[in-house]
């Protein structure tokens, strides 16, 4: 499976996303700035990054100009997943070919994991989460003729479950 650097200052986001990434069966590298992402990228080869913008020692842009700089990592594709609307930083990324931007906290984890998928080139079927229908195979219900039968058969709708005539009580001594 493939790998990804999780590169943020804050590990309250790092961490539920790279446990999230590792139930889908990614391996996860985790960074808290440019420099030390730097150095996660010369231990192992990474086929994805997640990019804050602002972080401190290194920022996202910085990062992203020694990254492209650098022939051996200029082709791994860059998420950048930040809460900044800096337009300029914002279109700086952009030109040094960032293959999406997501507003921190707005991007559904599952619509994040569809793109992941397609950027790394593997199948994605979207699995519904929560609430199933109580029946999905749901047939249409009979069509009455106000009479208490059926149209479809002409028999009376009655419970099966008791076999005696409705005036046994009636009947016995």
């Amino acid at each position: 499976m493939a790998t990804i650097l999780i590169i943020d200052d804050e590990a309250a986001c790092r961490n539920p996303l790279a446990r999230l990434l590792q139930i889908e069966g990614y391996e996860i590298t985790q960074a808290a700035d440019g420099l030390e992402a730097l150095q996660r990228l010369e231990e192992r080869p990474h086929d994805l990054l997640l990019l804050d913008l602002l972080m401190p020692r290194m920022d996202g842009v910085t990062f992203l100009e020694r990254l492209r700089g650098d022939p051996r990592f200029a082709d791994i594709p860059v998420f950048l997943i930040t809460a900044n609307h800096d337009p300029r930083m914002l279109n700086r990324a952009k030109e040094l070919g960032i293959q999406q931007y997501l507003f921190k906290g707005d991007v559904p984890f599952m619509r994040m994991l569809e793109l992941i998928k397609k950027t790394l080139g593997e199948p994605y079927t979207p699995i519904r989460r929560g609430r199933r229908p109580k029946n999905p195979q749901a047939q249409p219900p009979p069509q009455h003729d106000g009479n208490g039968s059926s149209a479809k058969t002409g028999r009376a709708n009655f419970d099966s479950s008791d076999d005696a005539p409705a005036d046994a009580e009636f009947t016995r001594d």
